[in-house]
């Protein structure tokens, strides 16, 4: 609870917050990023038969 009081009150926090948030989201979800995961998803879910 301090901490977001703290937040609430110092704009400078804040902003270097959203500017972490922002970058984590560029980064994390970029298209081959979400491409990979639902591709991995459906693998386990859906498991293509591999020949020998």
């Amino acid at each position: 609870m301090a901490a977001q009081a703290r937040r609430a009150r110092d704009a400078d926090l804040r902003t270097r917050f959203g500017e972490a948030a922002r970058l984590r989201v560029l980064q994390g979800f970029t298209e081959a990023h979400v491409r990979e995961t639902l591709r991995a998803a459906y693998q386990t879910l859906l498991p293509i038969p591999r020949s020998a």
